[in-house]
């Protein structure tokens, strides 16, 4: 429930929402978190933003659909 909502809150709207999986890249993540703390969102709730995409970043690699 808590990685639904921040997806949806957080992740689904635009402008990263909008930007495809395979064209994702780290300067979309760190625009991500500059946007949140430019809203003054909690550093706890930045952090959990974060982990979601990475998390499933990580799991793809290490799955080898994504290269390292």
């Amino acid at each position: 429930m808590l990685y639904g909502n921040l997806c949806r809150q957080h992740l689904e709207p635009a402008p990263f929402g909008a930007v495809p999986l395979d064209r994702l890249r780290p300067t979309n993540i760190e625009a991500l978190v500059l946007s949140k703390r430019a809203k003054t969102l909690s550093d706890s709730t930045i952090r959990k933003v974060y982990m979601v995409p990475r998390a499933g970043l990580d799991g793809a690699v290490r799955d080898g659909l994504l290269g390292p």
